[in-house]
């Protein structure tokens, strides 16, 4: 064993010594002459020679059954969960931009003519801005997309472009 431990034994070793003979000491030094005996019974019989028809009436309402009615926790309703309705989503645009060309370079948007492919019709259209597809109406036309619009929303058609424009 090493030296801390045989340190750490010893003090053990030396409370536990001292410890027994504090208990020894103690044991002789109580008196037996000056000790009572006592019946269990005698000490408990005040508390139970009294009977409970001594209680007032006030205590005898006050402790009742129905003070364990008392409802300690109160669980709330649960409401049904508000189920809300999804956004509706816009519906997709079926139509598909092909190409847009203009009369001249002077003139802006009134010479703007957009060219757009109906799938769903199997049609090719060639619209200027204000006239219809559809349910659609042809709003403003750029150099590289066209606004479409069925009056609640507003759909943007763009071209795919290739390379950029001379």
């Amino acid at each position: 064993m090493s030296n801390q431990h045989l340190v750490l034994h010893t003090g053990i070793r030396i409370g536990l010594t001292i410890l027994l003979v504090a208990v020894l000491f103690w044991s002789f030094m109580a008196n037996p002459d000056e000790l009572q005996e006592f019946e269990l019974e005698a000490v408990l019989q005040p508390a139970i020679s009294e009977p409970a028809a001594k209680m007032s009436e006030i205590d005898q309402r006050s402790i009742s059954a129905s003070m364990f009615d008392v409802e300690l926790w109160h669980t709330p309703e649960v409401a049904e969960p508000v189920v809300e309705k999804p956004a509706p989503q816009p519906t997709r645009v079926s139509l598909q931009l092909m190409a847009i060309t203009r009369a001249s370079k002077d003139e802006q948007q009134q010479g703007r003519t957009a060219v757009i492919y109906d799938p769903d019709n199997d049609q090719i259209h060639s619209v200027r801005a204000g006239e219809k597809i559809g349910a659609y109406s042809v709003g403003q036309i750029s150099d590289s997309s066209v606004e479409l619009t069925d009056g609640r929303r507003v759909a943007r058609l763009e071209l795919e472009l290739l390379e950029p424009w001379p």
